[in-house]
């Protein structure tokens, strides 16, 4: 096969006692891999491997002892991570911490950032949402949903990039393939394949996340080129939406906005065409910040004959001629500066605020569930003044 790069993952993979052995084989055969560890059984012995070239992620669920050890429900496990990280370091082999989000470390979400920041200059989130376990126990998948998190806090801490979005949108056929005219829903997967899965009872598949048994191959009873050129390819026309698909998922306006895949339906509710609701509800928050992006953060610049767009998380700048109007939405609160107040009516949840200011005054105001309070550019450090209001909406 000339295969370039192995990855590596559990459960926990240190776990076989002959993972060195592996590690040393692949390595030494493989351009590049990629490891997915605890970190709790690395010893200065599997440091010393881990040196070389590779990307080694070490998984961390809370920011203190008691979180992590909570969530791994593992007394000591925090320290043996943190010990598997020392030894890393000691080696010289680079590592990048993965935090895993769920409710029970949500409140440590930054001080698990800033404890990833301290221990290593690369860090990412691993899982921004989790996935059932394939092992159908009622128990554990029941405690999986209870610690998934609201779909908003989902996009907040992965939100979308619209601009990335639909510049690859023309060639992003294969994540959403899996709705296609054939209704075959693995055919794009197994189509456009550049990668296979092998587990550790040598079940071999095109993918990570397939567990059904009918879809995997047994390479201690076969041959890796029979699964590769045969039983792989064989499995498009095995798994097909039905008209029961095609009438919800399938032609769902939020389905670009889904990260509904097969393999989730069938992991959540054993069939490959079931629609996740969890993921209904994360596609239209994902949906609702790129809408909201494009309205307040999208900018188009016309400039001798060439068009430009910016997005930019940067505070909105308009200017309204006599008798033009805006209006704005937030959950939260606004914040308004305005340039010449004698020259705007404001109105905020229905009310008018009343005079703001003499022509070419410049004030600012902040808009919240409670209330709001402005100040004139000679008080912005001087106490304001407070109405009574409900949620923000101003006009």
């Amino acid at each position: 096969m000339g295969c370039s790069k192995w990855y590596m993952s559990g459960g926990e993979p240190m776990l076989r006692p002959d993972f060195g052995e592996i590690f040393d084989y692949v390595t030494y055969k493989a351009m590049y891999y990629s490891l997915n560890t605890n970190g709790t059984l690395i010893t200065p012995e599997i440091a010393r491997l881990l040196r070389r070239k590779g990307a080694k992620m070490v998984v961390l669920y809370g920011a203190t002892r008691d979180v992590h050890d909570h969530i791994t429900r593992i007394s000591g496990s925090f320290d043996s991570a943190l010990q598997g990280l020392a030894y890393l370091k000691e080696w010289g082999a680079g590592f990048i911490v993965q935090i895993i989000p769920m409710k029970d470390n949500y409140h440590q979400f930054r001080d698990m950032v800033s404890l990833a920041q301290s221990l290593s200059p690369q860090w990412r989130i691993g899982a921004s949402w989790l996935y059932l376990s394939a092992c159908g126990d009622h128990d554990k998948n029941n405690e999986i949903m209870r610690q998934r998190l609201e779909p908003k806090d989902v996009i907040k801490i992965e939100s979308p990039d619209p601009s990335y979005h639909e510049w690859t949108e023309e060639d992003d056929g294969h994540r959403y393939a899996h709705v296609n005219e054939n209704d075959r829903l693995l055919d794009s997967c197994i189509q456009s394949r550049r990668e296979f899965h092998i587990d550790p009872y040598g079940q071999m598949t095109f993918c990570s996340f397939i567990k059904d048994p009918n879809l995997r191959y047994d390479l201690r009873k076969g041959r890796f080129t029979e699964c590769w050129e045969d039983f792989i390819p064989s499995l498009s026309d095995k798994v097909k939406g039905g008209g029961d698909f095609l009438e919800d998922c399938g032609s769902c306006e939020l389905r670009k906005d889904c990260r509904w895949c097969p393999a989730y339906g069938y992991l959540e509710h054993g069939k490959y065409n079931a629609k996740v609701e969890y993921l209904c509800d994360v596609a239209k928050e994902n949906r609702n910040f790129k809408d909201d992006w494009i309205k307040n953060h999208r900018r188009y610049y016309h400039i001798a004959g060439i068009t430009i767009q910016v997005d930019s998380d940067l505070p909105r700048e308009i200017t309204l001629r006599g008798g033009e109007t805006f209006s704005q939405r937030a959950d939260e609160q606004i914040n308004v500066k305005i340039g010449n107040a004698g020259g705007v009516n404001l109105i905020f949840n229905g009310e008018p605020l009343g005079p703001l200011g003499g022509p070419g005054k410049i004030v600012r105001l902040s808009l919240t569930k409670s209330g709001y309070e402005f100040k004139t550019r000679d008080e912005f450090d001087a106490p304001g003044s407070r109405g009574e209001a409900t949620p923000a909406d101003s006009h």
